[in-house]
């Protein structure tokens, strides 16, 4: 059941927000998804995406941006299911102690993007050899500059010390594989 959460989280709260509109509470209808994603943080601390926040606003639309929100909510839904697996994989790659504070790289851009912003502004990312572009932060939800994955088919991170990049506020970033195992 935990692979399919999202599929599951999808279809119910589209089941129920209908319902609440058939019976006139629409506004209340609206508030479904918010309601799942507050459910979302306080049992599993997972937080929705700008992606997310897109597509509920687009369905508060309503018109002919409502059916288009739902099908792309669903498509969204398996894809984040299909994720969560590769992010558990990538877990489980790593030592048990920085697996807690391994998480997908997912939002507006390319996942690689994303790893390259995360390390200019000093942390790591890599992309396991399942695919998935993952980071990873601490017990204090800070980023970890130094961290060498353990498998990774690529990888971003800044240059260890720590090197202001061009631009001040930045760090130089390199993606060169050093002491990880990798896939071709």
């Amino acid at each position: 059941m935990e692979s399919h959460k999202n599929v599951i989280q999808a279809a119910t709260g589209h089941l129920a927000a209908i319902g609440l509109q058939r019976t006139g509470k629409t506004v209340l209808g609206s508030l479904i998804s918010p309601a799942t994603w507050f459910y979302n943080w306080v049992t599993t601390g997972t937080t929705p995406t700008s992606v997310d926040y897109g597509f509920w606003i687009l369905s508060i639309g309503g018109g002919m941006f409502g059916p288009a929100s739902l099908a792309a909510t669903y498509v969204k839904a398996l894809v984040d299911d299909d994720i969560h697996r590769k992010v558990l994989e990538a877990r489980s790659s790593e030592p048990p102690h920085v697996r807690p504070g391994i998480h997908a790289l997912i939002g507006w851009g390319t996942p690689s993007g994303i790893g390259g912003r995360l390390a200019v502004a000093g942390g790591t990312a890599w992309q396991h050899p399942n695919g998935v572009w993952v980071g990873l932060v601490d017990d204090r939800r800070r980023t970890v500059a130094n961290y060498s994955p353990k498998l990774a088919s690529d990888l971003r991170r800044p240059v260890w010390p720590l090197t202001a990049g061009p631009g001040g506020g930045r760090y130089m970033i390199h993606d060169k594989l050093s002491n990880v195992r990798t896939v071709s």
